[in-house]
Order: C-alpha cells, then structure tokens, then sequence
C-alpha cells in the first residue's frame, strides 16, 4: 500500500527553510533541464521552418510556371473567344434575316388562310343558291304535270263535246270550237313536255353544279388546311427564330464577358505571378532569417550546456536535497478504467493526461506542440504525414519509444475487439475501414519506416487529425506491456499505486519533454467536505465542480480560485429505443424540452460554475443564428402532450443511488421535478455511480442525465460521439443516416467554412429530433493557495496540467 504523507500544519510561509529550499532547488535545476530540452526542440522547429520555407519556394516557382503556362492557354482562349463572338455576331445578323422572312411570309400564309376562308364562304353560298334553284324546277315540274294534265282533260272534253254535236246535229259553229279546243289542248301538252324537257336539262345542270361546288367546297378545304397547318409552321418557325435571335445575343452577351473576364484573368495572373516572385522572395528571406535563428538557437544551447553545469555544480554543492513533497488534490470520483485508449469520461481524462503522450502534445491552453515526435510534416504530393520520433524518448519503465509502438498504438485505438470509444478519430486514415471491419489485420496506411520514422498516409485530409493525435486517448504506449494487459506510457508522470480511494503519480524522470516539478502527486477520490478538507491542508488543491466550494472559500485569506469555461455539455439523454410514447414520439420529446427551465437550473445548482444550453455544441465553438433555441413553457408543454393524448404519462428515469459526484444527483432531482410540473409521473431507476452509464443499466431506463466533454477544441468532438449511429458514445442510440452522411462528409471536407456549415446542419437536424436535451455548459474549478502554488491552471477541457505546477 502506498504510504501517505503526513502533512504540515504550517503555511507555506512557515514552512522550515530547507524545506522551501529544497523546493527552490528542484524548480530551478528542472527549468534549466527544461530550457536546454526547449531549445532542442525549438532548434527540431528551426530545421522544419527550413524545409518548409524552402517547400514554398519550390511550390511557388511551380506555381510561378503553372501560372505562365495558364497565361498562355487563357491567351489563346481570349483570340478564340474573340473569333467566337465575330461568328456570333455574324449568327445573329442571319438569325434577325430570317426572321424577318418568316414574319413576312407568316403575314403571307394568314392573308392567303383568310381568302380561302372568303372562297370557301363564297362556294357555300353558292352551293345553297343551287339547291334553292333545284327546289324552285321541281316546283314548276310539279306545275307542268299539273298543267299537262289539266290539258288532257280539256282535250278529252272537247273529244267528247264534237262526238255529242255531230250526234246531235248541234250545227257547224260548236263543232268548230271543240275541234278548237282539242288543238289548243294538244298544242299545250306539247309546250308542257318540251317545258319538261327544259326542266330536266335545268335539273341536270343544276346538280352537276352542285356536285362540282360540293368538289370545290371539298379542295378549298382541304386547301384551307394546307394553309392553316403552313401558317403554324411558320409560327414555330418565327417561334424558332425567334429563339435563336434571343439564343444568339445571349451567346454574344456571354462570349463578350467572358472575353472580358478573360482579359482580367490575364491581368490576374500577371499580379499573382508577381506575388509569387514575391512569395518565394519572401521564402528565401525567411530560410535566411530561419537559418540564423538556428545559428543563434545553437549559441543559446552552448549556454544553456554551461549553465545546465554551473547548476549541477552548484546543486552539488548545496547539502539541501530535492523537495519530496507531495502535492494532494481530489477527483470527484475514481476513473472507469486507466486504460487511455479505452477512457471516454472527464474523471478518467484528468488522470490519464498526466500520465501518458501521444506523437503530439498540447499546452495549458489545449494549443498543439510538439510530442514524441521532435519533427512532422506533410507529404502533399503523397499525402503522407512524416513524423520522426525523438531520440531517447522513453517509456515510464525505462525502454526507447520506437515506431513500431506508435503503429501498435494507434492501431490499438481502433481495434474492433476493444471496441474503443474514439476510433473515428482516424477514420481518415487509409486502411482505416479495412481494419475496423476484420477484412485486414494492419492499418496499411501506418508505416514503420525506421526505428524512429512513422508514416501515416490520409485517404482524405482532417483538419482535426493532428489535434486527435495529441490527446491522451491516442496515447502512445510500450507494446510489450499492452499484450501482457500491463499499460505503460511516457508522459511526465506514471501510476504509482491505485485503489477505490485514491491513486498516487510519481513523476517519471527520463520524461522526453522535462521532468516535472513536483515529484509525487496524490489524487483522492470524493466530494465530501472538500472545504473543511482544504482548511486542514488535507489537500493542497480542490478540484470542485459545486457552487457551495467557491461560497465556503471566499473570505478564506490568500485562496486563488479559478473558473474555466470547459468544452462539455450536460444534458437529459432520452432513449431512442424506448416504447414509451413519451421518449417514441418526436413531439412529447420536445414537450419534455419545453418543461425545463435551464436559467434557473444554473442560478440554483451552479451558479457561476456553468452556463445555459441550447444546442449540443458550445457557441464558443460553432455559432448558429438559424437555430431557434427550445424555450421554457411548461403551459405548452401540457398541452402538446394533452394533444397527443397522453393520458397519466409516466417515465422510468435512471438514477445514481449514492453520492460519489453530488451535482449529478441534484441535475436529476431537478429534470424529474421539471417533468412532474407538467403531469408526467417520474420513477426512479437506481444504480451505482460507477456502473451507471453501462448498457445494461441504461437499458432499463426510458431516460438519464449525462454529460460530455471534448476531447479536442472541435464541433466534431461534440457531435460524432454523442450522435454518429456508430459510435459507442452514443448511448441514446440515436439513428438518421443523413447525418452520419454529414458527419462523414465533414471529416473529408479540407474549407473549414464547409466543414462548420455541414456540423450546423447536423445541430439543426438533431435539434428537431431532439435525442437529448441540451442543460447546461461545464465549467470546470479549482482552489489553491497563492503562496505555497504557482503555474496552476485548467485547459478548455478542464484538464489540470500537472506536469507544469510548482510549489513556491
């Protein structure tokens, strides 16, 4: 068991002398260590400037060349346009002719259509005048035979009254007028069959007129078509014309800007060949600059050699030994596992980033520096990153770091068997698919090169990817041990000793970036009483995420607080697989969303230690006018859900049954009291702390109260764990397919302004899905003596950089 450290009840101003001056001695002789080691790397930096001043000059004279040869190209376009346009206009002269032919023989054809129409009017006309004629001789035929008839009576009336006189002896005058009467009879029904002949012949005629005009009318008809179907053939024609005349200015309009635009683009292209003279000017200069940067950087290391031996010297002459003392601070509650490539909790990620490195580092503000790897760069042509491991890098247990363990490293983090919780953080990566699925047994785009070179090829270039490199969970670590399910790493500290109460660091001296200062760290877990703690010098640094600490402290003499905005949300996550009508229906989870009043869940739980969420990804890193903020207003609320015909609803919340980190239990109280202020009934589902965030507890519940910090200053790191259907982070078990398409398209994307366009789409659309629902902003803490702490500070993740904090 690691023994404690019986600690002083004396300040640090009343601290014996050789006790600050031990302190004193270790701070100075590590920080000279630490300037020597700074100067290597910064003269590393000096040799990459060089390379990369010189790759710019290369690529600007590239550019340079490229730039005439388009200048050229773009000239002979420009005489080509211009010829262009001369037969364009030329086109368009003939297009206007034409058209002008087609007006006048359209106004052609529509006279012609209308004279056929006035035949064919007259030709009716004339037909109906014909038929009207044939009626008129049947009528007088019909007369004739009327007349003819009458005729024939009369002759045999006259027959009979010259029988009867000459009978009778009647005398000569009647005689003489019935034979009178006979002849006239006889003479009109000749005249009467010659009219009938007449007749006939009229009729005759008559209806060969018809049938000649019925002919007539046919052919004027059918001419009448002819010159209707022509007219709309020369309406498309004119149509068509008509077009092309539009089509042909327009064509002109174009090629003649664009003749213009290619004047300016010649015009460009001269201003930008001068700035690339310029460029590869300015490139030159800097080389220069770089190079005697460098000179002087190595003058500056002799120095430092000198005062590295005037130090030693001196420390050997002092009888006052290094400081052993230990400094002590708390963990809300003990990490889930040590394993960093394995960790995906804040707890886990305080301890593990103490302890181990990654090819690349980062500082007390989360900014990217160098790592394991003294010298990197990029391979344009290849796409290949190039990093090259420092000599004499080694692992907590004493061997040199090599590349095959940086292969077996990042190829660890995302092994299927593990199941790791961040291994899209080198889905970039060539072979990455492959290898996730089981279809390969190596990512073949990570290659050993030598015992101190490594190359990593992209199948498409992440902005993120060397900042994915630099966190703890792309820790770098000794292979032997791993297989042996024993982790070592090379970061300034190593694990010591661990329990379920504490875990100790001792600081690991070989540390490729600086031993640290303080040698010995203890770090215990729990909550409880931390002021009361602190006061008893119990612990030197109260990492706290409780408005009551700061209230307790603030009238104590001499105590720095800090406060630090944190990269992480706390929200209400609701789960997506759950039957219950409130958690199924989109509409009753944004109810659920409406029923919280967030303002006061962090004036009340708070205070200053957080701020309100409406979205998953903190403003601080992506910004997003378009998206409309889910307000209080329980009114609503109830009757959405009344709408909905929610009768007595009810949800199974899950629970922490103890106290290990309070706040979260004071979150819960408050979500389950939001939702009874609206009529739902809230049952508490209890488990452990620890064991909380497993499956097989979540399961059992319809909702939980979480929180999630990033790994690195990015949107992605906010959006792909929490809502990518494949990630194990996603424990809401959140499914669209378009936004795992969005996601993925934004890793490829190289325009950071796309790539922040496409992460708020996907806030939008998960906002309106709503599988969780956004609380509040972290903030993370901490407290500590000003006289007795310096270098004291906490990362945009809320991490506490141990490494860099001295006792004074």
């Amino acid at each position: 068991m690691f023994k404690l450290f019986r600690r002083s009840k004396k300040s640090g101003a009343d601290l014996e002398p050789h006790t600050r001056l031990s302190c004193v001695r270790r701070n100075h002789r590590l920080s000279v260590g630490r300037v020597k080691r700074g100067l290597v790397g910064i003269t590393d930096i000096a040799d990459n400037l060089i390379q990369l001043s010189q790759a710019i000059a290369d690529v600007a004279d590239t550019e340079r060349e490229v730039i005439s040869r388009v200048e050229d190209e773009v000239t002979g376009y420009s005489a080509l346009m211009q010829e262009i346009l001369s037969n364009t206009e030329n086109s368009l002269a003939l297009s206007q002719s034409a058209m002008s032919a087609a007006q006048h023989g359209a106004q052609a054809m529509e006279s012609s259509t209308a004279a056929m129409r006035l035949i064919e009017r007259a030709v009716q006309d004339a037909a109906l005048a014909t038929a009207m004629l044939r009626t008129k001789v049947k009528e007088i035929e019909h007369l004739l035979t009327v007349t003819r008839d009458h005729a024939k009576t009369t002759r045999m009336l006259s027959l009979n009254a010259s029988i009867e006189a000459a009978r009778y002896g009647e005398g000569h005058g009647f005689m003489a007028v019935a034979e009178g009467m006979r002849d006239l009879a006889d003479r009109s029904v000749e005249a009467v069959g010659s009219i009938k002949d007449s007749t006939a012949g009229i009729t005759a005629a008559i209806l060969a007129a018809e049938t000649a005009l019925a002919d007539i009318l046919t052919k004027v008809d059918k001419g009448t078509q002819g010159t209707t179907l022509l007219s709309a053939v020369f309406g498309s024609v004119l149509a068509s014309v008509e077009h092309a005349n539009r089509a042909s200015q327009a064509i002109q309009g174009a090629v003649a800007d664009q003749t213009a635009r290619l004047e300016e683009i010649v015009a460009a292209n001269h201003a930008l060949s001068r700035s690339f003279d310029k460029l590869s000017q300015i490139a030159d200069v800097s080389s220069v600059y770089t190079e005697v940067a460098k000179s002087s950087l190595g003058g500056l290391s002799v120095i430092a050699d000198d005062l590295a031996c005037a130090a030693e010297t001196f420390h050997a002459a002092e009888s006052v030994p290094d400081s052993a003392r230990r400094l002590i601070f708390n963990l809300p509650q003990e990490p889930d596992t040590f394993d960093p490539h394995l960790n995906s909790l804040y707890y886990g990620a305080q301890v593990l980033a103490n302890v181990h490195l990654g090819l690349l580092g980062t500082d007390s503000r989360d900014r990217l520096v160098s790592g394991l790897a003294s010298k990197w760069h990029y391979d344009t042509e290849q796409q290949e990153w190039h990093f090259f491991l420092r000599q004499g890098a080694r692992f907590s247990h004493g061997r040199e770091v090599t590349a095959d363990d940086v292969k077996f490293s990042l190829e660890r983090v995302t092994d299927p068997k593990l199941d790791p919780p961040r291994a899209h953080v080198l889905s970039s990566v060539e072979g990455y698919d492959s290898y996730v699925s089981g279809q390969a047994e190596d990512i073949r785009g990570i290659r050993v090169m030598a015992p101190h070179h490594v190359v990593i090829k992209m199948r498409t270039f992440s902005g993120d990817f060397l900042l994915n490199l630099a966190q703890h969970s792309c820790a770098i670590i000794a292979e032997e041990e791993a297989r042996a399910d024993r982790i070592v790493g090379c970061g300034p500290y190593s694990i010591a000793n661990r329990n379920k109460d504490m875990c100790s660091l001792r600081a690991f001296d070989q540390y490729c970036m600086g031993e640290p200062f303080v040698k010995e760290i203890e770090i215990r877990y729990g909550s409880v009483a931390l002021a009361e703690r602190f006061r008893r010098r119990e612990l030197d640094m109260v990492v706290y995420e409780s408005v009551d600490l700061p209230k307790l402290l603030q009238s104590d003499d001499g105590v720095k607080v800090l406060t630090q905005s944190m990269l992480g949300l706390g929200f209400a996550g609701l789960r997506m697989t759950s039957d219950n009508p409130l958690v199924k229906q989109r509409e009753a989870r944004l109810a659920l969303a409406m029923a919280v009043d967030k303002r006061r869940l962090v004036q009340e739980l708070f205070a200053s230690l957080a701020e309100e969420a409406h979205c998953p990804v903190p403003p601080v890193l992506l910004s997003d006018t378009r998206l409309k903020p889910i307000l209080y207003d329980p009114a609503r609320a109830k009757q959405v859900l009344a709408k909905l015909g929610l009768k007595q609803p009810h949800l199974k919340l899950l629970s922490r049954q103890d106290q290990a980190v309070p706040i979260f239990n004071r979150v819960e109280e408050f979500f389950a009291e939001s939702l009874r202020q609206i009529g739902i009934e809230v049952e508490y589902v209890k488990v452990e702390h620890k064991v909380y965030l497993r499956p097989e507890n979540l399961s059992r519940a319809d909702a939980y109260v979480g929180r999630w910090v990033a790994d690195s200053p990015s949107p992605e790191e906010m959006l792909t764990p929490l809502f990518d259907s494949s990630s194990g982070m996603n424990r809401v078990k959140y499914e669209r397919a378009s936004v795992d398409e969005m996601l993925a398209r934004a890793r490829r994307l190289l325009n950071p302004t796309q790539r922040e366009e496409l992460y708020r789409q996907v806030q939008r659309t998960v906002m309106e899905d709503m599988p969780l629902i956004p609380l509040y902003y972290l903030l993370a803490g901490a407290a500590y003596r000003e006289n007795e702490l310096s270098n004291v500070s906490i990362s945009p993740m809320g991490l506490v950089r141990c490494g860099e904090i001295m006792f004074r």
